[in-house]
């Protein structure tokens, strides 16, 4: 037995180095992964809403005031921080910004509104944040946006639906009666 051991011991000792490798490359791997490309996914909603004041009997009369709302949920994995809300104004952003001519704004939320969060604002797994945005004649849908969304501390920008959008244009369109561009 003991011959056996000192003949292949050498062939044992290089099969562990490699499995050993092979488990250290692997942690790497994953902890590159991880560290690098997997970041937290923002789940965005955006639409107008109307709060419901307390009461028995929830009646139109009742409602508060539209509100444009933006709504962020992280879907993990870790924290990310919100940085700004923005919206794409025009379509061949990279055609134009060669031009000097950005097609992204950065959009004020309204912060005097209590159940606003203040940007940026840093959101742990889980959570959901409101951007609350004033709904009126001067309001940001009167350009007609093509999209909205939400800056995060990784340099990316998170998209609410177009349908969301769309029919949240159609509906200010609807109520205040304003339109400057036609709904793409």
């Amino acid at each position: 037995m003991s011959g056996w051991l000192f003949t292949y011991a050498p062939l044992v000792a290089l099969c562990v180095s490699i499995l050993a490798l092979g488990a250290s490359f692997l942690s790497l791997g994953w902890n590159i992964y991880r560290d690098v490309v997997l970041k937290p996914r923002l789940k965005v909603a955006f639409g107008i809403k109307s709060m419901l004041r307390e009461g028995e009997e929830h009646r139109l009369s009742e409602m508060g005031p539209p509100l444009l709302i933006l709504e962020i949920t992280n879907h993990g994995p870790g924290e990310v921080v919100c940085s700004g809300a923005v919206a794409k104004t025009e379509s061949f952003a990279f055609v134009r910004s060669l031009f000097g001519k950005l097609s992204y704004r950065f959009i004020t939320p309204d912060f005097k509104h209590p159940l606003c969060f203040r940007l940026p604002y840093r959101i742990v797994v889980g959570e959901k944040i409101q951007i609350i945005f004033p709904y009126n004649q001067e309001c940001f849908l009167a350009e007609a946006p093509m999209r909205i969304g939400i800056n995060d501390s990784f340099d990316r920008t998170h998209w609410a639906s177009r349908q969301e959008l769309k029919r949240a244009i159609q509906q200010y369109r609807t109520d205040l009666g304003t339109a400057k561009i036609p709904v793409q």
